[in-house]
């Protein structure tokens, strides 16, 4: 994933989705994420785990990518000057 960003969001409704798993799941599942994050190499994990990554890697990968469409219409917008100058005599019509 690794695109220039050094943070991602994680949300409380995960929650409810790994509070079954072990604590060494977890710790398994929460470094395959921040690993998946910075552009490294995710490690094995176990089915329980696995699915869990899948879903929130899916989450993370829509927003990234929602993220970017975001940038590249706000960049498009600013290549076009910004928002217009008021003309200083509508200015005066409308007090």
């Amino acid at each position: 994933m690794a695109d220039g960003k050094s943070s991602f969001v994680l949300y409380t409704e995960y929650l409810r989705h790994i509070q079954k798993m072990s604590m060494d799941q977890r710790g398994e599942l929460f470094t395959a994420i921040l690993r998946y994050a910075a552009g490294e190499s995710v490690p094995e994990l176990d089915a329980a785990a696995d699915m869990a990554f899948i879903f929130i890697r899916t989450k993370m990968d829509m927003e990234t990518e929602a993220r970017k469409e975001y940038c590249r219409k706000q960049q498009e917008r600013g290549k076009l000057g910004g928002r217009p100058k008021k003309n200083p005599e509508e200015s005066k019509e409308k007090k």
